[in-house]
């Protein structure tokens, strides 16, 4: 009996040491550890069924019929407990995003969650928010709503803003202006090139729209002031800021 359990508890920890910890890396995949957790789980659970049948000489046909009544039972009082579960295993095979992804996670039109991945488990989420709070979320939120990742394909992310510029400026020189100004905050990208055109036409003013690309989604309510702030600037030394 003891021979058994070794020689089961080697296998699998050579096949974890094996294909988690060298394969999977060498690979450059990352596998979350409720991945990791389920696999093993299964194969520490047919090896004991193994041992049963082998190693004591019990027929486990009698404990697989015993087991499925359990299961049913256990299924319908553990319904999200299973949700969660099943939702992990999903997430981690389909890759949509890993520990450390930046990601918006929107609940409804008013509710959304936006930070970093911290960890993945095998039946809750945590997120680190931009206010360094934790938020634990089950793993089903993530397959039932709109799951935004800031990470892939790739990290760089547009920010647009809006820009009220008196409506006698020249067009050309506003636009200029307002290339060359997000161009000179540093964390602002070069490529691809920030763009700038008008809007739309109010009352008194016209309004620019202002894009920009940045590869750090942490840092992009900074950027975004920084950015506001320089164009406010050019905007008031050629004298086009909006009165209205």
């Amino acid at each position: 009996l003891i021979a058994f359990i070794l020689f089961f508890h080697i296998v699998i920890q050579s096949v974890d040491l094996a294909l988690f910890s060298w394969y999977l890396n060498q690979r450059g995949t990352n596998v979350s550890a409720v991945m990791r957790f389920f696999v093993l789980s299964t194969l520490y659970g047919l090896s004991l069924l193994l041992l049963l049948d082998w190693g004591l000489g019990v027929s486990v046909l009698p404990l697989l019929a015993t087991s499925t009544i359990i299961t049913a039972v256990l299924g319908l009082a553990l319904q999200d407990t299973l949700k969660n579960l099943f939702a992990g295993l999903n997430m981690s095979l389909e890759h949509s995003f890993s520990e450390g992804d930046w990601v918006m996670l929107r609940l409804d039109a008013n509710d959304s969650w936006f930070g970093q991945i911290v960890e993945i488990g095998w039946r809750t989420t945590k997120i680190r928010t931009l206010n360094n709070n934790y938020a634990v979320i089950p793993n089903s939120k993530f397959t039932l709503h709109e799951l935004i990742n800031f990470n892939r394909p790739t990290a760089t992310h547009a920010k647009t803003i809006e820009i009220p510029v008196n409506h006698k400026a020249n067009p050309q020189a506003v636009s200029s202006a307002l290339v060359k100004g997000a161009l000179s905050v540093e964390g602002v990208l070069q490529e691809p090139l920030p763009q700038a055109l008008p809007l739309e036409i109010r009352p008194g003013h016209v309004v620019y729209q202002l894009r920009f690309w940045i590869d750090n989604i942490e840092k992009r309510e900074a950027l975004t002031g920084a950015v506001l702030e320089q164009s406010w600037k050019d905007l008031a030394d050629m004298g086009a800021l909006s009165n209205s």
